[in-house]
């Protein structure tokens, strides 16, 4: 009397196994890589855009000032804009391009100055 055994074809084996385990890490691991760039990429855009904003700021405060009380020279102030702290480099030209002129060149610098938003405006008196 002969017995058919039916073979069970239903699972997998412990090479399928494993090769699916090292795939699924490699596609996890790229994937923490690309959100760690994300995030990271994500704080730079915020804090360029805190040093556009404080940019901006410095030249409205030159652009409120009477012109004649206007003083040349380079000023350095430092402010935090939540855990960021960034240092305000203002230098003031007058006679810049031309006479009865004042230039306002603004640098905004964070992480230790590896990082900076530069803008600057030309002043001139009403009338």
């Amino acid at each position: 009397m002969r017995k058919d055994r039916k073979r069970a074809e239903g699972g997998f084996t412990v090479l399928e196994v494993l090769v699916a385990t090292v795939l699924l890490s490699i596609g996890l691991i790229a994937s923490f890589q690309l959100l760690s760039v994300a995030i990271s990429q994500s704080a730079l855009a915020r804090q360029a855009s805190d040093a556009s904003t404080l940019a901006a700021q410095t030249v409205e405060a030159y652009r409120d000032k009477n012109f004649a009380s206007i003083v040349p020279g380079t000023y350095t102030s430092t402010t935090t804009v939540g855990p960021t702290s960034y240092t305000i480099t203002t230098t003031v030209t007058t006679s810049d391009p031309q006479p009865n002129m004042t230039r306002v060149h603004v640098v905004v610098s964070w992480a230790g100055g590896t990082q900076s938003y530069v803008t600057e405006t030309i002043l001139a008196p009403f009338g």
